[in-house]
């Protein structure tokens, strides 16, 4: 399944998917893990960071960086401040997806992680 969601890389942001659900920055994460419930987006947008963080908890388990591995959501801090969420790829990428570049890969290098979560695998 992660080569599916790599092959999304260069697609467009949509702030809302076909059904008219939710979708921006956490659409990687619902592409590869459908049953993490989505939510409304807030009225104030600051707080969708606390949002995420609340989905992840609830969804996953928060693992330490060392132990990361490809599929594992990690959140991170982006230069400009914004928290964010992505999936890791694997050899030091994440992919994400935001409203100026759409869905891309870029290097962890670049942000601060500020968490990395587990989804529970259902095989």
């Amino acid at each position: 399944m992660l080569e599916e969601l790599i092959k999304q890389v260069g697609k467009p942001y949509q702030k809302y998917d076909e059904f008219g659900l939710a979708s921006g920055c956490m659409a990687p994460v619902w592409f590869l893990y459908p049953d993490i419930p989505r939510y409304d987006w807030p009225e104030d947008e600051t707080r969708i960071a606390e949002y995420m963080e609340e989905l992840f908890v609830l969804h996953a388990k928060i693992i330490d960086l060392d132990e990361m591995q490809p599929g594992d959501l990690i959140m991170v801090q982006m230069l400009f401040g914004l928290v964010h969420p992505g999936v890791y790829l694997g050899s030091g990428r994440m992919l994400h997806c935001m409203k100026e570049t759409g869905w891309e890969s870029m290097r962890i290098s670049r942000v601060r992680v500020k968490g990395v979560y587990r989804v529970c695998r259902q095989q």
